[in-house]
């Protein structure tokens, strides 16, 4: 299975509509495909989430006007929340949905975090639905806790290298054809993901080698899954987290590289 972020294309593309270097209807368009239907919950200045809902164009407008200059992308797990704001039911919702988005603006601004659910309709649709809630949240400095994107490239360059020891150590693909077949998609699939043309390439490299380690990941526990006993799962598990962590922080320092960099533009004009 190779992984794939709503949350992620709403940050890389939401941000490259903020800056102006594509128009509201590219992004929104890049955003949800051409296959799953998504609404954005509409929200009260202070007061969090509302009643209606809109398409993502008209969402990332009505960002606009509520003064969000960048998005930042979290990737939050069970026992590692790193860069997500409280309050805590708000965390413990990005938690379950695994990934939400995060807008960056000015203090005089509240921030919102943005978390997607699919939800059920009462007609026969034959795509999915994605509904994004709004939630008002506290105000954080960025990027929130996580690595920045150079901290990020750094850690998941040394994850790639240890994976590959791992995966040696661990047993896990020799003889196994199956592994091989999968392994030969999620390269094939992960090779080219759509971001902005914008986007830095070095973040793009990171988006690529990010979704492809957790792709891998995935796929070495799940195999012999069931024939292994509950002690070498849980190695198993141990062996791979701090893989999974470092290739979750580059997903979201990769996705979330052109609001870093606003926010290093701002820092630098403050000290000149």
């Amino acid at each position: 299975m190779v992984v794939s972020s709503d949350a992620g294309r709403f940050v890389a593309w939401g941000n490259a509509y903020l800056a102006e270097q594509v128009s509201l209807d590219e992004a929104a368009q890049a955003i949800t495909g051409d296959v799953d239907v998504h609404r954005v919950l509409t929200w009260n200045q202070g007061q969090g989430e509302g009643h209606d809902s809109v398409a993502m164009a008209p969402a990332l407008g009505m960002l606009r006007r509520h003064g969000v200059l960048g998005l930042r992308l979290v990737l939050p797990v069970p026992g590692d929340v790193t860069g997500v704001p409280g309050p805590r039911s708000a965390a413990a919702a990005a938690t379950d949905a695994g990934e939400a988005v995060v807008s960056v603006s000015e203090v005089t601004v509240p921030p919102l975090m943005l978390i997607p659910r699919v939800v059920d309709t009462d007609d026969d649709r034959s795509t999915a639905v994605t509904l994004w809630q709004p939630h008002v949240v506290e105000l954080t400095r960025a990027p929130y806790g996580l690595p920045t994107l150079s901290e990020a490239d750094r850690q998941l360059t040394e994850a790639l290298a240890e994976a590959t020891d791992t995966l040696a150590r661990l047993d896990v693909a020799r003889g196994r054809d199956d592994f091989a077949r999968e392994l030969g998609v999620i390269m094939r699939t992960t090779e080219h993901i759509n971001v902005p043309a914008q986007l830095p390439a070095r973040a793009a490299r990171m988006i690529a080698s990010g979704s492809r380690l957790l792709a891998i990941v995935a796929l070495a526990q799940r195999t012999d899954g069931a024939t292994v006993s509950a002690t070498a799962a849980d190695r198993r598990r141990e062996a791979f987290r701090p893989i999974e962590r470092a290739a979750r922080y580059a997903l979201c320092a990769g996705y979330s590289a052109q609001a870093e960099e606003r926010e290093l533009d701002k820092l630098r004009r403050g000290l000149s």
